[in-house]
């Protein structure tokens, strides 16, 4: 039985789904889950406690958990706290605070350990707080979207001075903060997780890793959405930036190439402005690519159609493409481009692009697929097509 699941690999809470049966199986159990029980798929209990979730409490904590269960059905949507000791994979005990759901015939527990302190009292909130710098609530039922735990040390812990509602929160968010090229993504994730039809549908916590602007400088964080009853969810956030990158120096060059609609490049946040509409078109060429080379015939065929790739065609190709690479240049990118004999193709590694994230399969990329690529060029139909049978659409 399978009971990983890659796309909760990187949350930093524990969580285990498992199912609706007197000795309740585990369903899926995530990486974090298994090093807060001090071990590894290869441990010696690991068997032994996916078989039966109970295997995993002691035995003197076992009927509360299984009143705790019970709890969590009745109250089908809601979400009940608790606290509980667990044997770890190494045969020692481990704190334990919990939220546990009933959803769609399964329970839905989401971990993390805590201190002897925090255990005593109690207190499951502390325990996020220990994991995340900043929690907001979004109260759908009042439209309502308030901080109600924020680190002093965090940038973001002193976005929400004042309750607001949930649509002025995210403009809030997204025009004062949020780093340009992740500005659509990160709509869409926030649209998303402030619906509880949404997140009762998707049967999990939702993620998504984002970049914010604060005075200057770009800061990375990993936001986390859990459905906490039926008419509340808390989005939990917590910086994962290793360093700083201030944006006038380190990232002034970072390029993120959007091809969801029109295309457009931006080179540190800001759009790239083109010294024409065919060198931009040669460059969206490139990227649709995805690494691979076009020579000067191809890219005269769909630059213009109806001329021949002849000597007056081939030098006005020329004329344009040097004229691409000195804009580029002038942006501090021109290493993007790459020129042998006239094959040119783009760097994929330099550049980062909603394209080529689908096509690796970022599930964040995927939703944000709106049906649309590169709508300004008719040669883009082909890929396309393609992009339909990998989104299933």
């Amino acid at each position: 039985m399978n009971v990983r699941c890659e796309e909760m690999e990187k949350l930093p809470i524990g969580i285990v789904k498992a199912t609706d049966d007197k000795y309740p199986r585990i369903i899926s159990i995530n990486n974090a889950m298994l090093k807060i029980l001090n071990g590894n798929e290869n441990s010696k209990n690991y068997e032994y406690i996916k078989d039966n979730l109970f295997f995993m409490v002691p035995y003197d904590e076992r009927e509360n958990l299984a009143h705790i269960l019970q709890e969590a059905k009745e109250n089908e949507g809601n979400s009940v706290t608790l606290r509980h000791r667990a044997i770890g994979l190494d045969d020692k005990l481990v704190n334990l605070g919990c939220i546990v759901s009933y959803v769609n015939n399964s329970y839905y527990f989401i971990y993390s350990k805590i201190t002897e302190e925090a255990y005593d009292q109690s207190n499951y909130f502390a325990a996020l707080e220990n994991a995340y710098n900043v929690i907001f609530k979004v109260d759908v039922f009042e439209d309502r979207v308030s901080c109600i735990y924020g680190r002093d040390t965090s940038a973001i812990g002193k976005m929400y001075d004042a309750v607001m509602t949930i649509d002025s929160a995210i403009s809030y968010w997204i025009n004062n903060y949020m780093y340009e090229p992740d500005k659509i993504i990160a709509r869409d994730f926030l649209n998303r997780v402030s619906s509880i039809e949404t997140m009762k549908k998707e049967n999990r916590p939702l993620q998504i890793e984002f970049r914010l602007l604060i005075h200057d400088y770009i800061e990375t964080f990993l936001a986390v959405a859990v459905l906490l009853n039926s008419r509340n969810i808390l989005l939990c956030v917590r910086n994962t930036s290793k360093t700083k990158y201030n944006l006038l120096s380190k990232e002034e060059n970072s390029v993120f190439i959007r091809t969801f609609g029109h295309f457009d490049v931006f080179v540190g946040g800001k759009p790239m402005i083109f010294g024409s509409d065919k060198e931009k078109e040669l460059l969206a060429l490139l990227v649709d690519r995805n690494g691979g080379t076009i020579t000067s015939s191809e890219a005269i065929s769909y630059l213009w159609e109806n001329e021949p790739a002849d000597e007056r065609m081939l030098a006005k190709y020329r004329k344009l493409a040097m004229r691409l690479m000195q804009d580029l240049s002038c942006y501090g990118i021109g290493d993007i481009l790459q020129n042998k004999h006239g094959v040119r193709s783009i760097d994929t590694t330099k550049v980062t692009s909603d394209y080529y994230e689908l096509l690796k399969g970022n599930i964040l990329y995927i939703k944000q697929f709106n049906d649309q690529y590169m709508i300004d060029y008719s040669w883009a139909e082909n890929t396309l097509s393609s992009l339909f049978t990998l989104t299933e659409k």
